[in-house]
């Protein structure tokens, strides 16, 4: 069924986007050396980290932020382990590029519904009108803030019934 659609949309798209996404693909086998890069392991290598070094940090990076979803979504209330969720998938990816921080609006507005006032502070962090004084090192940051925000609210946390489950 892929390769049936692939071959009908080839006229539609043409060669250039298959041979496009063939150089993306070439280009992630080494995340942490791509160009233009925001991840932990990513922004450690553009520092001057071996590459070594730079993937078993994103690498820890990603199993802290998979951690933290499956502990979300078991202990926080269910939009509190989506906001969680939705970050983490950025934190994930192998790729960070600095249009991605567009997604941190949702844990934003979550936060900011919630009374964390201080959640104003993510997106002016990567605000275009500091794009030319904060360093790259921002993006990964603002991203782990945005992850780990909800856990702070104490009104994100489920509640024990008076039966004993977690609601």
């Amino acid at each position: 069924v892929v390769a049936i659609a692939c071959l009908v949309t080839l006229p539609l798209v043409g060669v250039t986007a298959w041979t496009d996404y063939v150089g993306l693909l070439r280009a992630v086998s080494e995340p942490v050396a791509t160009p233009h890069n925001f991840t932990v392991g990513a922004v450690l290598y553009q520092a001057g980290v071996s590459a070594e070094v730079a993937t078993a940090v994103q690498w820890a990076s990603v199993g802290l932020a998979l951690v933290l979803v499956i502990f979300g979504a078991r202990r926080l209330t269910l939009a509190a382990g989506f906001v969680v969720a939705v970050t983490a998938t950025q934190l994930v990816s192998p790729l960070l590029w600095d249009h991605y921080a567009i997604v941190l609006l949702l844990p934003t507005a979550w936060l900011l519904a919630n009374g964390a006032r201080w959640a104003v502070a993510i997106p002016l962090a990567t605000s275009v009108l500091l794009l030319w004084i904060v360093p790259p090192a921002i993006y990964p940051i603002v991203f782990w803030v945005a992850l780990l925000g909800p856990f702070s609210l104490p009104g994100a946390w489920r509640r024990r019934g008076t039966d004993g489950a977690i609601r």
